[in-house]
């Protein structure tokens, strides 16, 4: 009898059923919890690899922006679609998993990037007019003239593509990425949809060159910048000019600007194409006007083993006679502000594509120095423009160089105003009679378009470099962080969101 209430007490006493009803509370409580921390960690790292996918994508996209066109210039990649680029981008974040499986590309967009609460605007329109090339951009925003720095204006040029005056300049890619397949384990256990897919976006762009990578330029050159008129690239002086003005320098590529010597520049042309040693900013540079015979001839001796097209001789037979290169010489130089500044640390502003036609050292004369073969610029329109010159073809004299040919053995005066005004007789002074040698020179002179800075055919002179008109002066290069744009574009794209 006493065991059954003993056994009754049992069931209906209710002393620590609440422990048993915590503890049951505590566990569903805690299996509750460890499915959100698991769940949570899931959508954290499948945010996190999404990121990736954008980014990944952003900056693919964004490194095929810009290409070079036949012409060397910089323009867009499959513009004004931007195919290519999406495709690039898409590719690019697809080769990413988020959470095992590949990343979902929702969108890839071309814009513009801003700072300053501009941020990304995307570019809509078809209409190829509407946008400004990037080898373009430089000269569009010097023509602006609305009280805005270039750099300024590059930062808010984001029009819709209506406005005329404010076009679009495309810098930037925009990939955004989802997984609207995943809620999470436990979601998926219990069919708890989750209402927001999981997405991340990123956004890359080419910003400005904050400065020139070490050896990008290749010789030490400076073109003036107040010589140029828009592309025309006219003779290199590398004499101080008293009558037509300076058109180039010499630099040590320097800074802190030191004063440029044969001591400090020899060692530049030690191998040639080396260019600057260091990297180097928009600034002042060690520059200098004049430049001793060894140093010329140094530069003469690259121009001579780098020319691609074999060498030449002009004068065989001669008791000076020597072979010369029959091609046009490429290089990128630095663009200088001559007339500002200190005379010998003056303002690097840009870089510039140019094609050397021709060299004089010191004590050259025509009939010894002036060429007879030069080949044709190597772009498809210059080629039109400038193709291939001969002053002799088969011993006779090209059909090109006849008008100057015709004057030979007349007076000076005579010819100059048989072939124009602009052929004046004081680019023969102390000669009297006009001979072949001078006829030589006038026709290349003429077939090249090569002029001096008043727009006068380029005088034999010595210690020049002659240039062939068709500068190109954007070029993309350096590292990104350029307070200002000087027509420079870093090499690779940043991150901005």
């Amino acid at each position: 009898m006493q065991y059954k209430i003993k056994c009754l007490n049992f069931f209906i006493d209710e002393r620590g059923a609440i422990a048993i009803i915590a503890a049951l509370v505590v566990f569903f409580v805690l299996i509750g919890i460890g499915a959100l921390a698991v769940d949570v960690g899931r959508m954290t790292t499948t945010k996190n690899e999404l990121q990736n996918s954008a980014d990944a994508g952003a900056l693919a996209g964004t490194s095929v922006l810009f290409i070079k066109d036949y012409d060397d210039n910089l323009c867009y990649n499959d513009a004004p679609s931007f195919e290519a680029v999406k495709l690039k981008a898409r590719e690019a974040a697809e080769k990413n998993v988020a959470f095992g499986k590949k990343a979902d590309v929702e969108k890839v967009e071309v814009g513009h990037w801003g700072f300053g609460g501009i941020g990304f605007t995307p570019f809509k329109t078809v209409d190829e007019n509407k946008l400004i090339m990037p080898s373009e951009l430089l000269g569009y925003m010097t023509k602006q003239n609305i009280g805005k720095d270039n750099y300024q204006l590059l930062n808010e040029m984001n029009g819709s593509g209506d406005d005329s005056e404010q076009r679009f300049f495309v810098n930037a890619v925009r990939v955004k990425t989802t997984n609207d397949n995943d809620s999470g384990f436990f979601s998926n256990i219990f069919k708890i949809e989750n209402p927001t897919p999981i997405s991340a976006h990123a956004v890359a762009f080419i910003d400005s060159a904050g400065a020139w990578a070490e050896n990008h330029f290749d010789y030490p050159i400076g073109v003036c910048e107040e010589s140029l008129d828009g592309e025309f690239c006219n003779t290199g002086r590398m004499l101080e000019d008293n009558v037509e003005g300076d058109t180039a320098q010499w630099t040590n590529f320097s800074q802190p600007c030191v004063t440029t010597n044969p001591s400090n520049m020899a060692p530049i042309l030690d191998t040639c194409g080396a260019g600057n040693p260091d990297p180097i900013a928009p600034g002042e540079i060690g520059t200098t006007l004049g430049v001793t015979t060894p140093v010329f001839e140094k530069m003469k001796d690259c121009w001579i083993s780098e020319n691609d097209g074999g060498l030449v001789n002009c004068n065989p037979g001669e008791k000076k006679s020597f072979p010369t290169p029959t091609q046009p010489w490429s290089m990128l130089v630095p663009v200088l502000k001559c007339n500002a500044g200190e005379p010998n640390c003056r303002e690097l502003v840009s870089a510039m594509h140019i094609n050397v036609l021709w060299m004089l050292g010191d004590g050259v004369k025509p009939e010894e120095n002036s060429p007879c073969v030069m080949g044709p610029l190597d772009n498809e329109e210059d080629y039109n423009n400038y193709p291939e010159w001969k002053y002799y073809e088969d011993e006779i004299v090209t059909e090109g160089c006849k008008k100057f040919n015709d004057q030979i053995d007349n007076t000076i005066e005579e010819s100059m105003h048989a072939l124009g005004e602009e052929w004046t007789s004081s680019r023969w002074q102390g000669e009297q009679y006009y001979e072949e040698s001078m006829a030589r020179w006038d026709c290349f002179v003429n077939h090249f378009g090569i002029k001096t800075p008043s727009g006068k055919p380029a005088y034999f002179a010595k210690k020049t470099i002659y240039f062939a008109p068709d500068c190109t002066r954007t070029d993309e290069a350096g590292f990104i962080g350029g307070e200002y744009f000087f027509g420079v574009f870093s090499e690779v794209p940043v991150l901005v969101e």
